[in-house]
């Protein structure tokens, strides 16, 4: 077993250079402090606290925001899995989809998974890379006023600690993920669009079916009616009023049976539209 040393490690990148991430921050963070200290004067008030939120997007804004497209890419990925997995579970439910389509599914979904899983790591890699160039510059940023402090502050060493290790962290932690505050709801959108198209689908197919036998059901109502109204004397003769009329009436109920499932698929229908309305506005 061979100790690893310093020289088996790569050379750290010019981009990851605390001095230069160290030097990038003060210099904006000056330009902020500046813009503030000018606005107030302009004005005629009390200058107000500079923005740390804008000097790290100036900062490093440009190169997060590279992560948005590969997130957006990842995010498309993962709608195109759920509806190609759709089409193959439809697949082996319907007999008329042919064998060459089936596959073509799977072709499909087996590229949508390997690109999402290689856009999924070129999506994390800037932005926690990002997150560690925060946290580097601003505990540098710390410690160079640590130094130009005087040894009479008031500011405890138990302060400046607990800013690096509470403060500062969760900035690094929560990198990754701010992109999701924008990808999320977009994500949302779309997945209730396929899916409102899924259900439009469901509803159209049973409304069909259910229309089918609503009119077989009525078609034979209407001749059992029309076989007795023209044989009437033969009824009245047999008496066979009672049993002619449970059959009427056994249609009959059948009939509404259908109407009933019909105008509740329609009711539903109606339901999840206006549910998903004001829900979309609200993403």
């Amino acid at each position: 077993n061979q100790t690893i040393i310093e020289t088996d490690l790569d050379l750290l990148s010019k981009r990851d250079h605390v001095k230069r991430l160290t030097d990038n921050v003060i210099e904006e963070w000056a330009k902020e402090v500046k813009r503030v200290e000018t606005k107030a004067q302009a004005k005629g008030s009390k200058p107000k606290r500079p923005n740390l939120y804008l000097v790290l997007c100036r900062c490093f804004g440009w190169y997060f925001s590279l992560s948005f497209l590969t997130g957006a890419v990842e995010s498309v990925c993962k709608i195109s899995e759920a509806i190609l997995m759709g089409y193959i579970i439809r697949f082996f439910d319907s007999p008329q989809i042919t064998t060459s389509q089936g596959m073509a599914y799977a072709i499909g979904l087996f590229l949508v998974t390997v690109f999402h899983g290689t856009t999924h790591h070129h999506y994390f890699f800037p932005t926690m890379r990002t997150g560690m160039w925060i946290r580097q510059g601003l505990i540098s940023l710390m410690y160079r006023k640590c130094l130009s402090l005087s040894t009479s502050s008031s500011i405890a060493t138990g302060t400046i600690v607990n800013l690096i290790s509470n403060d500062i962290q969760p900035l690094e932690n929560a990198a990754p993920f701010v992109l999701y505050a924008i990808l999320g709801p977009l994500e949302m959108i779309f997945a209730m669009y396929f899916l409102w198209r899924e259900i439009e689908t469901y509803f159209s197919r049973h409304f069909a079916t259910i229309r089918n036998k609503t009119v077989n059901a009525r078609d034979d109502r209407i001749r059992t009616l029309s076989d007795v109204f023209q044989g009437i004397e033969l009824v009245k003769l047999c008496a066979w009023e009672v049993p002619f009329q449970e059959k009427i009436l056994m249609l009959r109920s059948i009939e509404i049976g259908y109407i009933w499932k019909a105008n509740m698929m329609r009711a539903a229908n109606m339901a999840i539209y206006f549910f998903f309305q004001p829900l979309i506005a609200l993403a």
